[in-house]
């Protein structure tokens, strides 16, 4: 299972660039991700309790992602890994 095109829609527009056109930041790193979009990966794996809805979703950059261990990582990522998430 994988997160659903609105939960991704949603992580996306939480994590937006306040007053800005410009796309959203990587949760991680706080690079631009305009005009690529990202990549959508869980929080909280889904076998350690984790869901597939928008709050457990974060928009990573592709080299954030494969440092983070890709969209099967193994472990929770914590949230000072993730200093850009906005709420």
């Amino acid at each position: 299972m994988s997160f659903k095109e609105q939960a991704i829609y949603n992580a996306r527009f939480r994590q937006t660039r306040l007053h800005s056109h410009e796309g959203s930041d990587c949760a991680c790193c706080g690079k631009n991700l305009f005009p690529s979009r990202g990549k959508p990966i869980p929080i909280v794996p889904q076998d350690k309790g984790g869901n597939w809805k928008a709050d457990n979703c974060a928009i990573v950059c592709s080299k954030c992602f494969d440092e983070l261990g890709g969209f099967e990582h193994p472990n929770l990522i914590p949230l000072s890994k993730l200093e850009h998430l906005t709420a």
